[in-house]
């Protein structure tokens, strides 16, 4: 059975695409070298592809020269986008998928803010300088094994399913996994989160590591553990800028076995229902200045025990807040140091 599974691994990959396949660009200046492994944009930039892999061994390279311009990337084609190889880029890359992106466990993207969305944006949305508005998110799913990195921007992924079991580095931007269309207003630094319609399963599955100055998780539908943390989210703060750790389930349960530490700054979960596991662990705990825990759940919270709530100030000053409020059950059994 083994032998099987192996060989059908392989002709996976026999099949995969190397490297991106009919690229057109739609708007903007962008030049593409032959095989499409080499891409060099002029500002902002649309370009319509065929099919968006990157094989093992692989690589694929975006030139900006104005980096804080992005490149927007609409796949077309019909087959998820599968990333086994190298993505760098020196400015914001979009890649929009309906179908679905899968990035391998050798995958390593590292590039100046990633957006990846099976949720559309118009071209109208992305030229204009106002706002970006994702939406019609389609059934395909986000799946990362691999490491992706955005030293200077932000790293945002948008799908009705979302599992990060690899690496999301953005020390001095922020995390976004939603499940739910949104709009993002770039000056101010805002986003706001549409509800998708009701009955529609989804979640956020988080095993990984998830490092970043603010993280947000999001998902707006009825759901059992529609938000699944058992890896470990951590945040830095920027001068007077604390870190956040946001875990929002509209309608739905979140369940945290796993770490989440924010020094100096906030942790706030709010869903219909709330476990902590035995193996949580949420920390604001700082040297002199502790930060804030809170958890609403509007039926109920749960804290097992071995879970622990910490917002100590090691060395001078006040402990943080821990707060909890359930609107019926409240079970704690764990350990609170403040």
């Amino acid at each position: 059975m083994k032998r099987c599974l192996v060989g059908f691994s392989v002709s996976l990959c026999s099949f995969l695409q190397a490297l991106p396949s009919g690229g057109q660009v739609i708007q903007g200046t962008a030049t593409l070298s032959k095989n499409s492994s080499t891409i060099e944009a002029h500002g902002k930039a649309i370009i319509q592809w065929d099919q968006f892999n990157i094989g093992p061994g692989e690589s694929v390279s975006f030139t900006q020269s104005q980096p804080k311009m992005g490149v927007l990337n609409r796949i077309t084609g019909g087959s998820l986008s599968t990333i086994l190889g190298s993505l760098e880029a020196n400015c914001p890359i979009y890649l929009i998928n309906g179908k679905g992106v899968y990035i391998g466990g050798n995958a390593q993207i590292n590039t100046a803010g990633f957006i990846a969305s099976t949720a559309d944006i118009s071209n109208e949305s992305f030229w204009g300088q106002k706002e970006l508005a994702f939406h019609h998110l389609q059934e395909g799913e986000i799946v990362n094994l691999g490491a992706i990195s955005s030293r200077e921007g932000d790293v945002i992924l948008i799908a009705r399913s979302i599992k990060n079991r690899g690496r999301i580095y953005a020390p001095q931007g922020q995390v976004i996994l939603t499940t739910t269309e949104m709009v993002i207003h770039p000056q101010e630094k805002r986003q706001i989160f549409i509800r998708p319609e009701k009955g529609v399963e989804e979640g956020i599955d988080n095993s990984g590591l998830i490092e970043a100055q603010a993280i947000h998780l999001e998902t707006g539908s009825p759901y059992a553990h529609a938000i699944n943390h058992s890896g470990v989210m951590k945040t830095f703060s920027i001068q007077e800028e604390k870190g956040r750790i946001f875990l929002v389930a509209h309608q739905g349960d979140i369940a945290v076995n796993g770490e989440l530490t924010a020094p100096s700054g906030t942790i706030e979960l709010a869903a219909e229902n709330i476990s902590v596991l035995k193996e949580g662990a949420l920390d604001t705990s700082e040297d002199y200045h502790a930060g804030c825990v809170t958890l609403k759940g509007l039926e109920s919270i749960q804290v097992e025990k071995g879970a622990k709530f910490v917002t100590n100030s090691y060395l001078q000053g006040d402990g943080g807040e821990i707060t909890l409020w359930s609107g019926e059950k409240l079970i704690f059994e764990g350990e609170a140091q403040s």
